[in-house]
């Protein structure tokens, strides 16, 4: 059988005995469950944002008690993205104030889950209790969206069992009752996605289409996996924004996203040369004209979420404007991108200092420090590969405005429109499809697209176009 020791990775090598190509193993799915449980926050969902990682000091587990506590991880959002409602309950009865809730641990598998999380309102006995699989016998249940047994899972509606860590990270799958986290809907999953292979669990089970894949959220990322291997193989997952909760980052872009965040920032000054992003999306030099101040407020909303960049006018119960930020620790209505206005707790504020930086063409943009960058700095891969030397006036189809402003909460649409050189326009039918740039003599360009990549079809080190499709990207 497939999934043998010899042939399982570092990673992976706790997971021997949890696969789906090997034989059911109740008891290695008790020893996870219950090695999982010693972690805080010892929530096996909560789990999905604290991803594996080697630790070089010793820590201290232990079970958690019952009837204790822990902090949430998963906000209300997570759970409700893909629902018919989109506004997130209140869950102020299984969510303490201080935004921890009660772990509940299985009598029969072990798995510890947040009363919260698992959407468990009515507990009669915590010492007996179990978890939905165990209190129905389904002791050979397998997750239909990935290849690893064991976790919390919930029944779907098509009478199959999924992982919720597996429901909240991939975008098509939905909760039907959000409140009690079940039945889920796996019912809507595109079909370019069922054709996603595993980069981590490939070579192990050998099959390429088993469950079901998600793909890193940065750029043109192609690297898909399922949600339990790249968690188990330490892959960055964070609560996100409206319409994707989760951003997930591979492990060769959270490497150089920890190189970016480390990158120091030395003094730009006014009438400075710099390097910045045009609104074509390419590189360019520019001049920094001017500066400014400007003012974030941090919150904190009822479903644990939380948020450091609102603007004063986000904050529609209190006159930010002439009054200033609120008393820290008040209530606050906070209107969201969604357009839906949210009840959260003010905790403060920070400055931010802006840069007007003008290109050649006349063209202006107001960004942050980080997104900057001095003649004198090292640039990443990113920025050299788009870094051109002048602004070309042909392309000014791409200048869909003369300022730029550096928005709060902004969502990267992977399902963009492109107009077709047939004159038909891309939408979400042809995601997965893989949208090709041409260009002819005349420097006009044109899209097409096809279900797979050329057969002699190479990565290209760094793509002349920069926008949310790109040569051969798969959307």
């Amino acid at each position: 059988s497939s999934g043998s020791e010899d042939n399982i990775d570092g990673w992976a090598k706790n997971l021997n005995g949890l696969w789906v190509t090997q034989q059911p193993d109740f008891s290695s799915e008790i020893d996870f469950n219950a090695t999982v449980a010693l972690e805080d926050p010892h929530c096996a969902i909560c789990q999905l944002f604290k991803p594996k990682s080697n630790q070089t000091s010793i820590t201290v587990m232990t079970p958690p008690l019952l009837g204790q506590k822990s902090t949430v991880l998963v906000s209300e959002m997570c759970f409700a993205s893909n629902s018919s409602d989109r506004a997130p309950i209140n869950t102020s009865q299984l969510i303490s104030s201080d935004g921890t809730s009660e772990i509940l641990v299985c009598f029969t598998c072990s798995v510890a889950v947040h009363a919260s999380c698992y959407g468990e309102f009515e507990i009669l006995d915590r010492e007996h209790w179990q978890c939905r699989r165990c209190a129905r016998n389904a002791w050979e249940a397998t997750c239909k969206l990935c290849c690893l047994r064991g976790g919390a899972l919930k029944p779907t509606t098509d009478n199959n069992w999924v992982h919720m860590v597996c429901s909240i990270a991939i975008p098509d799958v939905s909760f039907v009752n959000v409140s009690h986290r079940e039945p889920v809907d796996i019912s809507r999953i595109r079909p370019a996605r069922l054709r996603l292979k595993c980069g981590y669990c490939y070579p192990i089970v050998k099959q390429p289409h088993i469950g079901v894949c998600i793909q890193c959220s940065l750029g043109k990322c192609v690297s898909s996996f399922h949600v339990t291997c790249a968690y188990a193989a330490g892959v960055t997952m964070e609560p996100d924004d409206w319409p994707y909760p989760v951003s997930v980052i591979c492990l060769k872009h959270s490497s150089s996203k920890r190189r970016e965040e480390k990158r120091p920032l030395p003094e730009v000054k006014i009438g400075q040369r710099v390097i910045a992003k045009h609104t074509n999306r390419r590189y360019y030099h520019a001049d920094v004209t001017d500066t400014t101040q400007q003012i974030f407020y941090h919150v904190d909303f009822e479903d644990n979420s939380r948020s450091d960049d609102l603007y004063p006018c986000d904050i529609v119960s209190h006159d930010c404007e002439h009054y200033g930020p609120p008393p820290e620790g008040s209530e606050v209505a906070v209107k969201w991108t969604d357009g839906v206005t949210y009840r959260a707790t003010f905790k403060g504020y920070h400055t931010v200092t802006l840069y007007h930086a003008v290109f050649e063409d006349g063209s202006l943009v107001t960004l942050k420090r980080e997104l900057l960058y001095t003649e004198d700095e090292p640039l990443p891969k990113r920025v050299q590969s788009k870094l051109s030397t002048a602004t070309d006036m042909q392309h000014d189809i791409f200048y869909t405005s003369p300022i730029v402003e550096e928005k709060h909460r902004k969502v990267n649409s992977r399902y963009a429109s492109l107009t077709l050189r047939d004159g038909s326009t891309t939408d979400e039918s042809l995601t997965g499809d893989y949208v090709t740039m041409h260009g002819d003599e005349g420097g006009h360009m044109y899209f097409s697209h096809s279900s797979a990549l050329p057969v002699d079809w190479s990565m290209p080190s760094g793509s002349a176009y920069e926008g949310d499709s790109t040569m051969y990207h798969q959307v």
